[in-house]
């Protein structure tokens, strides 16, 4: 192993304990994980365990102080985090949409079941999906660029905000960006389309979404039998878990917090909705990342023919996300198009970087006419 592969390792190593032994707190959907993990349908259980867990300062952040004000607005975070720690059943009524991550649940349970305790599993998960990813960007990035420049550029693309993020997190962004970029890898560069398409389906299991991205990749590259295999897994997935439906996740968070989405019925009208995408997107525009990666994948898709389809899919699966799931929450934004992000990233280093050192270097061939095996040489149309 070469001196530059070997200190990116030691870097990722290094980065991946860290984001371990400094995971975030204070989020309340690990409450949800820990129950379902420990398959008790406690949630008293699960507090305590969280309890114990985190700091003090941090627990009381989640459950709250006194009682919730008669006629409080349901849309205040504090009153639904209450709320959760006071009414066990209002709390269970709220696991369906979480239960639709089976494989971020799975591998908690595992590492669980291994020793750990439930909360340094949650984040371990993550954390190792994250040096996962690491792993992959290494390996995407040192086809083109080569020797200290590689390590240059690929220690600054995983130590992106939006990447760390998801690795401090006891949430299944990490575990499903890992899968989702590892199976683009194995598709586009690797031409191992078995693999690629299962880790892609795996994506799935971890984060519901993902299916936007794996159905606009698998028609581009005309693959019938994994399209039709991640429309099945997501609907099983949801019919199984008795996931919500679009009209209640896209209330919960956007409109009020659904407190007993049991017995609720919500209408989402086209006035509602429209006001809602206006003001969350121009929200998550100018305060986010979103501009920024946006204008990027515009300049590849002018300037880098043979990359203007795959951009372009990534670019589409952010608007299709958008479109169904209007984010606007600073905090959040970022992760939820962490994905794309970080193909877009590695796209623009492929073919900008790799062009440029590959002309000066005096390469065998020109780095337009790569074959099959080069990123920026590969057909957007290749068969399973």
């Amino acid at each position: 192993m070469k001196k530059p592969a070997i200190a990116y390792l030691f870097l990722l190593i290094t980065t991946t304990l860290v984001c371990t032994l400094k995971p975030i707190y204070g989020i309340w959907d690990e409450v949800a994980y820990m129950s379902l993990v420990r398959q008790d349908h406690n949630a008293a259980a699960a507090y305590a365990e969280l309890q114990r867990s985190i700091p003090s300062k941090d627990y009381e952040g989640l459950i709250g102080s006194g009682s919730v004000p008669a006629g409080a607005p349901n849309d205040d975070g504090s009153v639904y985090m209450r709320d959760m720690a006071t009414h066990p059943d209002h709390f269970m009524q709220q696991m369906p949409l979480y239960e639709v991550k089976p494989l971020f649940l799975g591998a908690t349970w595992i590492l669980w079941k291994l020793g750990l305790p439930l909360f340094a599993a949650l984040h371990t998960v993550s954390s190792l999906a994250f040096f996962m990813t690491g792993l992959i960007v290494w390996q995407w990035l040192s086809r083109y660029i080569f020797g200290w420049t590689a390590f240059l550029v690929a220690s600054t693309v995983i130590l992106q905000p939006f990447l760390l993020q998801t690795a401090r997190a006891p949430l299944p962004d990490a575990l499903g960006i890992a899968l989702l970029v590892s199976g683009a890898y194995f598709v586009r560069e690797q031409q191992r389309d078995l693999l690629g398409a299962g880790l892609l389906l795996l994506s799935i299991l971890a984060r519901p979404d993902n299916l936007i991205f794996c159905m606009l990749f698998f028609i581009l590259q005309w693959m019938l039998i994994p399209l039709v295999s991640a429309v099945a897994i997501h609907f099983a997935t949801n019919y199984f878990t008795h996931g919500w439906s679009w009209a209640k996740i896209f209330y919960h968070p956007f409109v009020h917090w659904l407190l007993t989405p049991q017995s609720t019925v919500v209408h989402i009208g086209p006035r509602l909705y429209l006001s809602i995408l206006a003001k969350n997107t121009f929200n998550v525009a100018i305060h986010t990342q979103l501009l920024l990666f946006v204008t990027l994948g515009v300049w590849i898709i002018l300037g880098y023919r043979t990359q203007r389809t795959f951009v372009c899919l990534c670019l589409g699966t952010i608007f299709l996300h958008q479109l169904a799931f209007p984010i606007g929450d600073n905090n959040n934004a970022n992760r939820f198009f962490a994905p794309e992000y970080l193909l877009i990233l590695l796209v623009a280093a492929s073919v900008i970087l790799g062009e440029n050192l590959w002309s000066q270097a005096g390469g065998k061939q020109e780095f337009s006419k790569v074959s099959k095996v080069s990123a920026q040489g590969t057909p957007d149309t290749t068969t399973e």
